[in-house]
């Protein structure tokens, strides 16, 4: 069995071998500082909300505003990638959705806050870290 010479060693090696990438993308991180403790259910008005916390994003993946809500969401994501070559690339990818934290405000027919809940998720459970709603 003969022995490739190394120049040809590194160009087989640097056709087949892609590369690796581990990366985490946070999206929206403040959603965690935004503070809704002042925030009461039956008193307090969407224009009070827009102007303590200001409009969430309207992309629907992150978040939302409607007639009757508003709705906040950071995503916290794990992204593992493995190519395995440059002339042909069979990628073998992993996305997970780590962590992600959802704040809701809604409102009732006349611009009042009716609910404000937050909750936190591992992409297997949910967590309810905060929950009021206009009393009945």
């Amino acid at each position: 069995m003969t022995k490739l010479p190394r120049t040809v060693q590194f160009l087989v090696f640097a056709v087949l071998a892609g590369g690796c990438h581990f990366g985490r993308t946070v999206v929206n991180a403040h959603v965690r500082q935004i503070d809704t403790s002042w925030i009461k259910p039956g008193q307090t008005t969407r224009t009070e909300v827009v102007e303590r916390i200001g409009l969430p994003p309207t992309v629907k993946t992150l978040g939302g505003v409607r007639k009757d809500s508003f709705r906040w969401v950071m995503v916290d994501t794990d992204e593992r990638i493995l190519r395995a070559g440059w002339v042909v690339t069979p990628t073998f990818e992993k996305t997970r959705e780590h962590f992600a934290e959802d704040i809701l405000v809604k409102f009732d027919g006349s611009g009042v806050v009716s609910l404000v809940s937050r909750t936190r998720s591992d992409g297997d459970r949910v967590e309810i870290l905060e929950l009021r709603e206009t009393p009945q």
